[in-house]
């Protein structure tokens, strides 16, 4: 499901406002944050992204609070943003 989870969303590094990559931040050690957050940029809600990967509700919102500490952002909206403003709007000379 990793693949899939996360298609669509590049792991090349994206900076954070402290400097240090969403990425790595999000995804070390830590593979099913990475699926979430995957799963959150193609648009799931928290109930669907517990069905697809198999997880408790309350499972999928350990994983979000854990993203959410240690990328810093406040919502879950933030990480797709982040990806999107930082890594496809250069490519697409915006």
């Amino acid at each position: 499901m990793s693949r899939d989870a996360c298609e669509g969303v590049s792991r090349d590094t994206h900076e954070c406002p402290r400097g240090d990559s969403l990425h790595r931040r999000t995804s070390a050690g830590a593979s099913r944050e990475t699926e979430v957050v995957g799963l959150i940029a193609r648009g799931h809600t928290d109930a669907e992204i517990a069905r697809l990967l198999w997880l408790s509700l309350w499972t999928v919102g350990d994983h979000l609070e854990s993203v959410f500490e240690k990328t810093g952002v406040r919502s879950r909206g933030e990480p797709t943003s982040r990806l999107f403003f930082d890594h496809y709007l250069p490519r697409l000379g915006g």
